[in-house]
């Protein structure tokens, strides 16, 4: 039956409890059981795209009678009993069997479409799908006054703005604290970023993508937007990179960064200033693991960097490359390609397990971090390298112990040359940065390569101001 179009009650069985609040007369809704109360609070959270955070450490306990005390708990607990945004849809619920079925089969790798941006060029613009219809506008005034939802001091808002981290968002939710819940739930953000895009009317690389640089990385870990608007990915290598992609596919690139780091949770536990420095001290380190794994597994003939352009192995094709171009490619493509690139596909590393990866060569000290910083950057690195080793274990079944070993041993030899390879491209984006050669010139590429390991002064402001004047 279609609910919410003449409901055939008679297929709800009587006595049905909602397994979001335990309140009775539940029935069917968007492929789970939950009351109507339930169910009205979950479409809004999803059609409005509002966004919660609870004040207790995600512990609160959902029952009817205090079930609006916690927003991001409950909705947390709808998504958890298989309540599915994808099925939401319009005025009314999409809850055909059929149409529910094929979608259970696929839902933890298939998210739900947002919507584009009303104005592209305003990066602070309210998401919405169609203009709002009376019903649903009072339905939303209805609840304007218990949507205080962000419990953060001194920050509050009610909507999603599309600057928002990707984190914020709630879409991908890990389902309990155990080796196996971090693993999937890592491989799923994974999924989810280089999916969701909310620009759909032309890549990062083309002409005029509005790209912003001059902006601190204390910013962008609150906004990523501010960068540029969230394109496709695209790690398809269907041409060879030209010295006019450069910055769309690095701006793009930083940008799913930033918003992978929302979805940490230690990252949230550290202070603002261990924040900014551990993005600017790993974070390319981190995007080098991405750029890598991406090329072996989707058979590029070299280097693939977003936008589908790519750097071709093949040095008798380097005649054919913009000299800028080459300058980016050709001082770290062997290392790259030799010693990550060809092991990624000799290993034949899952995404999950790339995704582990990236939290190992994210969680390093670097200078200046505070005491408590380190302690938590510490104990992050043994939790992701425990969730490393267990996900090998579990997943090859057919390796011994000694043929486990040799696996983690491999994949964490795999951390040094992307090291290496780090450093190589700071030499050459820091001198981009500098002498502005692929208008590369900015804030933002200046702290991510070459101010990375000097702390942050204490006049962050005229810092900013004075970094490329004096260059």
């Amino acid at each position: 039956m279609t609910f919410g179009s003449g409901s055939e009650v008679s297929r709800n069985p009587p006595g049905l409890r909602c397994l979001v609040c335990d309140e009775i007369d539940a029935a069917k809704h968007y492929g789970s059981v939950c009351c109507s109360g339930c169910k009205g609070f979950f479409r809004r959270t999803v059609r409005f795209h509002k966004v919660y955070d609870c004040p207790f450490g995600k512990q609160c306990s959902i029952k009817k009678e205090f079930r609006n005390c916690c927003r991001a708990c409950r909705f947390n607990k709808c998504l958890k009993v298989g309540l599915n945004p994808l099925l939401v849809h319009g005025d009314r619920g999409v809850t055909n069997p059929e149409i529910s079925g094929k979608l259970k089969a696929s839902r933890k790798f298939a998210f739900p479409e947002l919507p584009i941006s009303p104005d592209i060029e305003n990066p602070n613009a309210t998401t919405s799908f169609n203009p709002l219809k009376p019903k649903i506008k009072k339905e939303l005034q209805e609840e304007s006054d218990e949507i205080q939802i962000l419990a953060v001091p001194g920050r509050s808002f009610t909507t999603v703005t599309l600057d928002l981290p990707l984190g914020r968002l709630n879409f991908v939710t890990s389902s309990g604290s155990d080796p196996s819940s971090i693993w999937e739930y890592f491989g799923n953000v994974e999924k989810f970023i280089d999916e969701f895009a909310d620009s759909a009317d032309f890549g990062h690389l083309t002409e005029g993508f509005p790209i912003e640089l001059n902006l601190s990385a204390k910013e962008c870990i609150q906004k990523p937007r501010m960068i540029c608007q969230r394109t496709k990915m695209d790690w398809a290598p269907n041409f060879f990179m030209k010295a006019s992609h450069i910055k769309g596919a690095w701006a793009r690139s930083v940008q799913a960064f930033f918003d992978w780091i929302s979805f940490i949770p230690e990252f949230e536990e550290l202070s603002d200033t261990d924040r900014e420095l551990l993005t600017r001290g790993r974070g390319m380190s981190s995007v080098w693991m991405l750029f890598t794994h991406r090329s072996a597994v989707t058979q590029a003939p070299g280097l693939v960097f977003t936008g589908g352009c790519y750097f071709p192995r093949d040095k008798r094709l380097w005649d054919q490359i913009e000299v800028e171009a080459q300058l980016a490619g050709k001082k770290l493509s062997d290392l790259a390609n030799n010693e990550i690139i060809d092991e990624m596909r000799n290993l034949n590393i899952s995404t999950t397990e790339c995704a582990l990866l990236k939290l190992l060569s994210l969680f390093m000290t670097v200078p200046q971090l505070s005491p408590e910083g380190v302690t938590i950057v510490q104990r992050a690195r043994r939790k992701y390298t425990n969730v490393l080793n267990e996900f090998v274990r579990m997943n090859y079944p057919q390796l011994d112990a000694s043929g486990i070993l040799e696996r983690i041993s491999r994949l964490m030899l795999l951390l040094p040359p992307i090291e290496r390879v780090s450093q190589l491209d700071d030499d050459t984006m820091g001198m981009m940065a500098v002498f502005n050669m692929a208008n590369m010139k900015g804030s933002l590429t200046y702290e991510m390569h070459i101010q990375k390991n000097e702390g942050i002064k204490s006049d962050s402001g005229s810092q900013k101001d004075s970094q490329f004047t004096v260059l």
